[in-house]
């Protein structure tokens, strides 16, 4: 597997950002010098890995923490997705941090891990590691594959599938610019936009609700399916501050989720269960959580469309979330206890 070790720029962030911005957290301290890290990712991880990275970059410029030089060795050593031990020997003394990227699922009416996925992760894994999911969701199952106990387990916020961009987020509470976008989509007055969203869409099972939409002959709601980046005409931030309702049916657990800034912009959101967007969702104010079957989702879409399900958004512009200074902030304290726990030299203040 080959691997990519990132050391990114530092990323721009809202003002009052670098030291001042993380003096509330926990300092790691050694003998004239902050801990190196070095961060490892498989390239399937690639996106994720980014968004880690950029908090490091804050991090390191905050004067917390330090980047390993290439040929030397790390105090840290942050791995992200399908990472094994190849390629990484120098550092086989560094304290060891996982990233839970993506957790495939087995069918069945409870989420559980892929059997083949675990066993991967076990023979991968290093002894000690203390692992990071985004998502309590994740989290549990790391646990209950036996994975890791509980107290080697932490958890990190869900991402949006992008970074944040001001020039194409500035503005998307506009009412002007809303209804501009529901016209280029093709989106009449009076007529509801149904986004669906996941990383990997099939039209059988429960994918197959935008079709069981159509069906219903109805005029008042128009379906739109966005992968990846979004529609092809549409980025996939301006899909979603024109929608007026949000579908997520994803069969993984993955690291992003397109509800983070749906529900930050007021979308409500219909969520099957093994998808990361249901321990997101309120049921009965934000959304709605449903089984993975087509029958629960489209049933869940026609109540929000005659009204009996939650149709709230928020009226001010949400602000733009500074995702790598949120996640700064969980990855501190969690490099903390990941030195302390084998290591009297390194402490926490």
């Amino acid at each position: 597997m080959t691997l990519t070790t990132h050391r990114p720029p530092v990323p721009d962030g809202p003002a009052g950002g670098g030291r001042e911005r993380y003096r509330p957290g926990p300092v790691l301290a050694r003998p004239g010098r902050p801990p190196t890290v070095r961060l490892c990712a498989a390239p399937d991880s690639a996106p994720v890995a980014a968004a880690i990275g950029d908090a490091l970059s804050l991090l390191v410029a905050a004067g917390r923490l330090g980047w390993a030089d290439p040929d030397g060795p790390a105090d840290l050593l942050h791995t992200v997705g399908t990472v094994g031990t190849t390629g990484i020997a120098a550092d086989d003394a560094a304290h060891r941090v996982h990233t839970v990227h993506r957790i495939p699922l087995r069918p069945g009416p409870k989420p559980a891990a892929a059997r083949w996925w675990v066993l991967r992760e076990r023979c991968r894994s290093a002894r000690g590691t203390l692992w990071l999911t985004h998502g309590r969701t994740a989290a549990r199952m790391v646990v209950e594959a036996g994975l890791a106990p509980g107290e080697r387990v932490r958890c990190l916020p869900l991402l949006p599938p992008w970074r944040p961009d001001p020039a194409v987020e500035q503005g998307l509470g506009d009412p002007a610019r809303r209804v501009a976008l529901r016209r280029e989509l093709g989106v009449r007055p009076g007529m509801r936009l149904v986004v669906g969203v996941s990383e990997r869409f099939t039209c059988d099972g429960v994918d197959a609700w935008p079709s069981a939409v159509v069906r219903l002959r109805r005029t008042d709601v128009r379906v739109l399916h966005a992968t990846g980046r979004g529609h092809p005409t549409v980025a996939l931030p301006l899909l979603l501050a024109a929608a007026d309702l949000v579908v997520a049916t994803g069969r993984e657990l993955s690291a992003s989720s397109a509800a983070v800034p749906a529900l930050a912009a007021g979308v409500p959101v219909v969520a099957v269960t093994t998808d990361p967007a249901a321990e997101l969702v309120e049921a009965g104010r934000t959304g709605l959580v449903v089984a993975p079957r087509l029958d629960a989702v489209v049933e869940a879409i026609v109540a929000h469309l005659d009204g009996r399900a939650p149709s709230w958004r928020r009226e001010q512009d949400p602000p733009v979330r500074a995702v790598g200074h949120e996640l700064a902030r969980y990855l501190l304290p969690a490099y903390g206890e990941a030195l302390t726990r084998s290591s009297g030299r390194v402490r926490v203040r």
